[in-house]
């Protein structure tokens, strides 16, 4: 009887190791994450002329749903998500601002620019719509004088990017596309400033 007892209690025993095993590996099982970035040199479609517009990034402030580290997508107007597996490699902020300044890149390393820019980011997500998928960004920009900082520009630009596959990746490079497009927006409303008109 004594046998009997001891037998149940070692089943009884290497049951519970085993669930607690089992549980145990649940808990440090981690799914894959990806980093992205948006890209920094896409193709620019219209830009053909050589740059002379000299501009510094002063700031981006990001609305709220923006400043976490995965990658956002809204599902209505009401409803927004976020990619668990799919992160930014850095803040919102700093890749906006690497890629304006690169863009408007200073040919001194130490000139004076001819304008800083303030941008409110609103939008930077993936869109769906009736089915469809677009990548979609809007921002507010200030243009400042950098003599006496007074805001010489205040504009609101939009731009969205059809994404034709489930893929994350052509999220982001849709993304890095209409972001493409704002800076060219704004390249040519720099200088209609600078020209004075």
């Amino acid at each position: 009887m004594e046998c009997y007892y001891f037998a149940n209690l070692k089943i009884l025993i290497v049951v519970i190791v085993i669930t607690l095993l089992v549980l145990l590996s649940g808990c440090f099982t981690t799914s894959k994450v990806n980093y992205f970035t948006i890209d920094v040199n896409p193709p620019i479609t219209k830009s053909t002329t050589e740059k002379n517009i000299c501009l510094e990034v002063a700031s981006v402030k990001l609305v709220e749903p923006l400043k976490r580290k995965e990658i956002m997508f809204r599902k209505s107007s009401v409803e927004i998500g976020y990619y668990s597996e799919y992160l930014w490699a850095s803040t919102l902020e700093e890749m906006l601002t690497l890629r304006f300044n690169q863009y408007f890149l200073c040919p001194e390393e130490n000139a004076i620019p001819d304008f800083y820019l303030h941008i409110d980011l609103l939008n930077f997500e993936q869109e769906f719509l009736n089915g469809t998928s677009r990548a979609k960004i809007s921002m507010k920009i200030e243009v400042i004088n950098p003599d006496d900082m007074k805001v010489l520009l205040h504009r609101y630009y939009t731009e969205t990017e059809p994404i034709n596959s489930k893929e994350i990746v052509d999220t982001i490079t849709a993304l890095s596309t209409a972001t493409s497009r704002i800076l060219e927006e704004i390249e040519k409303d720099l200088e209609s400033l600078k020209r004075g008109t």
